[in-house]
């Protein structure tokens, strides 16, 4: 099974595209880490609303991560699809200080990474007005511009050290976008072409 994470700062539309790739093939799964941290933070008693993620000290969210990447682990041990499409973020927001996502190690677990990335005006104008819950650095124009600028240092970072393919592509134009992680996902394989 081929894994590709899909990065990127909230709002950028990894969510949509992920459903549009998922609509057109049913070879493809997804796994969303931040939906299942969510969720065991909320059946544990951690978390009550999402924005609270961003609040959290570093041993409950590494208790929330941990099983996250547990359940991930098992959905890759069950091999039921040919491709699955991990959402992610390389870097999020932790006490009003952006830390990494994933560790060094996780990074096996990758086959390919994908960069998705919005000018910070319209991924701000993005943000307010879809009515999404969001942590409330997304709302704040400045910490977009750098949180982006990180997402994407972090995501460099991992592609030089440890060699992982990297596709960044701004997602302006959906059918666009779908095309180029189309080709990206494909490059390599002739199986279940879309």
């Amino acid at each position: 099974m081929k894994k590709i994470f899909f990065g990127g700062i909230h709002g950028v539309g990894k969510s949509t595209v992920i459903k549009e790739l998922l609509n057109e093939n049913k070879h493809i799964g997804h796994y969303s880490f931040w939906e299942n941290v969510r969720d065991i933070g909320k059946n544990v008693g951690i978390l009550t609303e999402y924005k609270d993620l961003a609040k959290i000290d570093a041993s409950k969210r590494n208790i929330l991560m941990d099983t996250a990447r547990k359940r991930f682990e098992y959905t890759i041990e069950q091999e039921l699809y040919d491709i699955l499409l991990i959402d992610n973020h390389f870097s999020v927001y932790q006490n009003q200080e952006l830390v990494r996502a994933i560790d060094d190690e996780e990074l096996a677990l990758y086959d390919k990474f994908i960069l998705m990335e919005v000018p910070s005006d319209t991924l701000y104008q993005r943000v307010v007005n879809d009515k999404k819950e969001r942590i409330m650095e997304t709302f704040d124009i400045q910490k977009i511009i750098k949180h982006s600028e990180y997402e994407r240092a972090v995501a460099f970072d991992f592609k030089h050290r440890f060699n992982i393919e990297l596709l960044t592509l701004e997602n302006v134009n959906l059918d666009d976008t779908i095309t180029k992680i189309k080709n990206f996902i494909y490059e390599d394989t002739n199986s279940f072409k879309f």
